[in-house]
């Protein structure tokens, strides 16, 4: 039964709660910290099309020249590299830096779980002992 009562309580704690949600916080910024550090690209395309109409007269010129296409195709391919160079430690140090942020979060849900379970076992053995000697004290005043 206080094995039912702590683990609800764990499940339905706020605190736990906001706790778990500061450790999912300061592992997404240790994320960014890592990847910060990593070369990083980008690639990107483009294509259009362009129709040049022959009722202007630039058209009715172009259309008198031999193998004329009234319409033009443009390609561009564009790629993008870069890699930040740590010379001075400031990527290694916040990194550092969102690791401790992480470390200490993980030690507030384990701290705060177990805070949450420990209240819950005191409470539930304060009712039950409560309980008894009430009951020990109806029976004892019949």
């Amino acid at each position: 039964m206080m094995s039912r009562l702590v683990s609800d309580a764990l499940a339905q704690n706020l605190d736990l709660a906001r706790a778990s949600a500061r450790m999912a916080q300061a592992r997404a910024g240790l994320g960014i910290a890592t990847a910060a550090a990593l070369p990083s690209g980008d690639v990107s395309g483009e294509a259009s099309r362009a129709y040049q109409s022959v009722e202007i007269r630039l058209g009715q010129v172009l259309r008198s020249t031999p193998d004329y296409n009234c319409y033009g195709n443009a390609y561009e391919t564009n790629l993008d590299a870069d890699w930040e160079i740590d010379v001075f430690g400031g990527l290694r140090r916040g990194r550092q830096s969102a690791l401790a942020d992480y470390q200490v979060s993980e030690a507030g849900v384990a701290a705060t779980r177990l805070a949450v379970a420990a209240q819950t076992a005191d409470i539930s053995i304060t009712l039950l002992v409560f309980s008894h000697s009430a009951a020990e004290a109806v029976i004892l005043s019949k």
